[in-house]
């Protein structure tokens, strides 16, 4: 049955003539790497399909060894590699590097197999550098759900479980630490995170992580997403860099939120100075306080977040120029022309280059 399904896969893949690859490695219950091996591809009808041909065990994340294993198997499905146009694996060097990743050695066989990196990963990478950026903004972050090993977005669950049940979570904290019957190692641990929730800037972090980590997530869900093209994820991450802008001029909505959450509106102190003996440094204090950690916690998340997005983006708004006649019907005759000269010249091989103008016309 499995034979006779998989057949059915390469005669689909066959009939569209044209494909992309999609291969990722993941070591399974028992520790065995894995390769996960998908080719997507157009139907007859226009609609886009993504089919799965198996787990393949793998010995090494060699670059040279999964070109390889990804030839043997186009190979063994009888499926030529001279027809792929596209191919997407996640970030790391072995795989997306750009002189001697998997995608580099694939386009030494076929230059037309233009790599798109994986965009939700991208965006998971984005997340995690902005946690980073600064000690608070990571460990300040409090969860309910286990957070995910793998999918930064995946955190949205967790942070808005905090976010939505902060006072109940903290009293039944502060109940576990005052439980005659429990460990006294877990009641020293509740106690510890029931004072981490009195503190103000672990309310703040909460409001800023739920705000921005939900917009993500929305983000990213479109981004998995089989019908997902790149014109519409380049707009998201263009649409998810201006909302993280716009965040970052309202910290007071920021504050809003976490004054619900908490009585506490003292912030840490980052920094010391010396005050004169008949200077008064309450007010003056608090006011620093607070700058601080809008200049070294606030800003620095969301710089984070709009440094990497627009870096990261600049790959697909790349691969867009070429691409973009086939999902833009408002798109301007001289960008148009752009676009035809562009595909033309890429893929001289192929076509006849002279019709081929006439024949996107005609498609659009």
């Amino acid at each position: 049955m499995a034979n006779e399904v998989k057949q059915h896969l390469i005669s689909e893949v066959k009939e569209a003539m044209y494909y992309s690859i999609i291969v990722d490695s993941t070591p399974d219950v028992t520790h065995i790497d894995q390769l996960t091996f998908i080719l997507r591809f157009v139907d007859e009808k226009g609609d886009i399909k993504e089919r799965f041909f198996g787990f393949i065990p793998i010995e090494s994340h060699d670059s040279a060894y999964l070109e390889n294993v990804v030839l043997e198997n186009l190979r063994n499905y009888s499926i030529e590699l001279k027809n792929c146009r596209g191919q997407t694996y996640d970030n790391t060097s072995n795989m997306s590097g750009r002189y001697t990743g998997l995608q580099a050695k694939l386009k030494e066989h076929c230059k037309t197999a233009t790599y798109v990196p994986c965009a939700s990963h991208t965006l998971n990478l984005i997340g995690n550098c902005a946690a980073e950026a600064c000690t608070p903004a990571d460990s300040d972050i409090k969860n309910v759900k286990r957070i995910s090993d793998t999918r930064w977005s995946a955190r949205a669950d967790a942070v808005a479980a905090l976010n939505l049940n902060y006072k109940e979570i903290q009293k039944s904290l502060i109940e576990i630490g005052e439980y005659a019957n429990e460990k006294p190692v877990y009641k020293l641990e509740a106690k510890s995170l029931a004072r981490k929730f009195d503190e103000y800037e672990t309310a703040l972090l909460t409001v800023i992580w739920d705000k921005l980590l939900q917009r993500i997530n929305s983000v990213s869900k479109y981004l998995q997403d089989t019908q997902a093209n790149l014109l519409k994820g380049s707009s998201l991450l263009k649409s998810l860099t201006e909302f993280i802008n716009e965040v970052r001029k309202n910290f007071q909505d920021i504050e809003a939120e976490a004054n619900l959450m908490t009585d506490n509106r003292q912030y840490k102190e980052r920094r010391k100075r010396k005050y004169h003996f008949d200077e008064n440094k309450g007010g003056e204090a608090c006011h620093e306080e607070k700058q601080s950690f809008i200049i070294n916690v606030y800003n620095v998340i969301c710089d984070v977040l709009i440094a990497e997005l627009t870096q990261r983006s600049t790959t697909y708004n790349n691969i867009l120029n070429d691409f973009q006649i086939f999902f833009d019907c408002k798109l301007e005759e001289k960008a148009f022309e752009t676009c035809v000269t562009n595909l033309t010249t890429k893929y001289a091989d192929d076509i006849e280059a002279h019709y081929f103008k006439d024949e996107v016309k005609h498609f659009i």
